[in-house]
């Protein structure tokens, strides 16, 4: 009989699947604002750097062998004269890595050589409740543009007069590579390594004094994000009711905002009032009308013309609403309720998610 299964418990807190996707979306976001962090060249040649130094550590004799970045070929003299990687006689010493990156980038591969989307379309991030300085609240709104992807191609070299420096890089890099892909974050972006090739470039001088130069091609996967990628729109989160009448005599109008975009309008008419009037700032489907109290019967006009609940009507941004109704009784308070949802575009079919915690989330009394 096979030995059971045995599911062995998780010893470390790493996430994965879904969770580390999750928490690289955090990373993203963390310490920082509602839109997402920049990346620019020199975020990623940082990042490179650090890489090289971090994951490619190589030591001789108790000391570590130093890195240096240039990415110009042309001032890598001028560079080595200020570096302190030198004899007495400031003759270069051998046992060095030195870290280069051609100056002319390549439209990038991220995307298995697809193109963005043209007319520099902005696609929603997310949206939240703010407060304005009247004390209303309004929606706010973050969208980027899809990144611009590049291809950046580095070069690790490795100068040395030592034959197990050569074998010791060379099994280091290899084994980062045993994947495929080795990954980067500059400001928390992952971008994707691949080792692009290896050369040799080892030479003798005249004195036939050996030296080795081992040259590592890696290429970087890598998007760049501008400050000009994102784009900030606000939106009013209620809109604004003006009414018409006698100040001193005018129904009560209370709003409320549901899940889905959903709301309900409930006009209480007080003694002697059978009438309101307003301006809509909105766009409002309706799709039924309750008759909760003293209501025998209602019109509704919208710029004078009659609407019919049979298959629903519209409020429309600067359109006049006029609710008439009928009484039971004269000297009655009456309720009447409509009910439909908001038709604006800005949310993209989504609520923020303050507006997910609780079935209602403001209510707005108009005296």
């Amino acid at each position: 009989m096979g030995r059971p299964y045995r599911n062995k418990p998780r010893l470390t807190n790493i996430p994965i699947g879904n969770e580390r996707r999750e928490n690289l979306l955090k990373n993203i976001l963390s310490k920082g604002t509602f839109i997402p962090k920049t990346t620019t060249y020199k975020d990623i040649d940082d990042a490179f750097k650090n890489f090289v130094i971090e994951h490619i550590k190589l030591s001789y004799e108790g000391e570590l062998i130093p890195t240096y970045v240039t990415y110009s070929i042309q001032r890598f003299s001028e560079y080595a004269q200020m570096w302190g990687h030198a004899d007495e006689n400031g003759n270069l010493l051998m046992n060095f890595k030195l870290v280069l990156r051609e100056n002319n980038p390549q439209p990038g591969d991220i995307q298995g050589g697809l193109f963005n989307i043209p007319d520099d379309k902005f696609y929603p991030i997310t949206t939240r409740t703010i407060m304005d300085d009247n004390g209303t609240e309004s929606y706010e709104r973050y969208s980027m543009r899809i990144p611009v992807a590049t291809d950046l191609m580095y070069s690790v070299q490795l100068v040395t007069n030592k034959y197990e420096l050569l074998n010791k890089m060379n099994e280091i890099v290899v084994s980062l590579f045993r994947s495929l892909q080795f990954y980067i974050f500059p400001n928390e972006y992952p971008m994707p390594l691949k080792l692009d090739g290896i050369s040799d470039e080892s030479e003798y001088d005249v004195e036939q004094f050996k030296f080795y130069s081992q040259t590592y091609n890696i290429k970087c996967l890598a998007y760049i994000i501008n400050e000009n990628d994102f784009k900030i729109e606000t939106f009013p989160k209620r809109k604004l009711i003006i009414f018409e009448g006698d100040k001193n005599k005018k129904p009560n109008i209370v709003f409320k905002d549901y899940q889905n975009k959903k709301i309900s309008i409930e006009i209480t008419f007080s003694y002697g009032e059978d009438i309101v009037t307003f301006d809509f700032d909105a766009n409002i489907h309706i799709t039924s009308a309750m008759l909760k109290k003293n209501v025998r019967l209602y019109s509704v006009h919208r710029n004078d013309d009659l609407l019919y609940i049979d298959s629903g009507y519209n409020f429309y941004d600067g359109n006049t609403i006029r609710i008439k109704i009928q009484k039971f009784i004269v000297n009655q308070p009456s309720i009447l309720i409509l009910e439909g949802e908001y038709t604006d575009e800005f949310t993209d079919g989504k609520l923020p998610e303050d507006l997910k915690d609780s079935n209602i989330k403001d209510s707005i009394i108009i005296n």
